[in-house]
């Protein structure tokens, strides 16, 4: 079709691992202190208590016109986290 335009959606996706946890920055409720694990929403749809480990995985996602930042403990890391590292 005519006037059809091709885009490419580019991401990238960083996956670090801390044993010690991740620090909370000064404006971050709690400071001094470490990231809780973030998968509050999905255990609450299971129906299950929020976790309450440290998260010892960050998982940053980059696209064009966005930014996010997820902090998951091991037995909560999204299915598409780091399968390799």
């Amino acid at each position: 079709m005519a006037g059809d335009l091709m885009t490419c959606k580019r991401t990238t996706t960083t996956t670090d691992h801390s044993a010690g946890g991740w620090p909370l920055a000064p404006y971050d409720h709690g400071y001094p202190g470490v990231h809780r694990c973030g998968s509050i929403l999905a255990r609450a749809l299971n129906g299950q208590r929020a976790c309450q480990q440290i998260a010892v995985w960050r998982i940053r996602t980059r696209g064009r016109n966005y930014q996010r930042t997820g902090y998951y403990c091991d037995d909560d890391l999204p299915d598409d986290g780091p399968a390799a590292a």
